[in-house]
């Protein structure tokens, strides 16, 4: 009987944590087709969850490189430790550019876009020479956008942006808003000296 008891026991035990790994991963697969592979976990050191906050060109000091830097607000590291709140995704888009006059136009549709606001889950690998800037793993295959319904896309999610501008477009009017009181409260004290 202590053997029956036992043996339920351990796979009780294995059940439950075949599906708590299964929970657990199930955010990071997608309806649309747009799921990371296997050889994308194994390269990537990093992997985070966060917003785009800024996105930036820069040329190389002689010209002949040009850089996308996207600035992150990390809300979650499911990989390693990124070592900040936000972190720099640099893109080389020259390279891309070079890739896309070979001849093979998919390589350019390969090139990961960025939109401010928008929610992202990244793989990446770590510059070796600079603090908090961080390389898509797998070249440019390494950027997920992640959609309202937690789904995963290569493009941006467009619902999410279109949240973000109408949230940011309700903040400029409330600021306008409160700019106009104070500019009426101001009047009518000068009319009252």
């Amino acid at each position: 009987m202590n053997k029956k008891l036992f043996n339920i026991a351990i796979l009780s035990l294995f059940l439950s944590l075949f599906l708590a790994a299964q929970t657990h991963a199930a955010p990071l697969r997608s309806p649309k087709g747009d799921t990371p592979d296997n050889s994308l976990y194994r390269k990537a050191k990093f992997i985070i969850k966060g917003k785009v906050k800024q996105i930036r060109n820069k040329r190389s000091f002689n010209g002949d490189m040009t850089f996308t830097r996207t600035t992150i607000a990390v809300s979650e590291e499911l990989k390693g430790k990124a070592g900040g709140k936000t972190i720099i995704v640099e893109i080389q888009e020259k390279e891309a550019d070079e890739e896309a006059e070979s001849g093979d136009p998919s390589l350019a549709d390969k090139r990961p876009q960025f939109e401010k606001g928008e929610d992202v889950l990244l793989f990446l690998t770590r510059s070796f020479w600079r603090k908090n800037v961080y390389y898509l793993a797998d070249s440019h295959s390494g950027k997920y956008s992640i959609c309202p319904d937690d789904s995963l896309q290569r493009e941006p999610c467009f619902e999410t942006l279109a949240e973000e501008e109408d949230i940011n477009e309700e903040e400029v009017q409330n600021e306008e808003k409160h700019a106009e009181d104070d500019n009426s409260s101001t009047q009518s004290e000068a009319e009252n000296n």
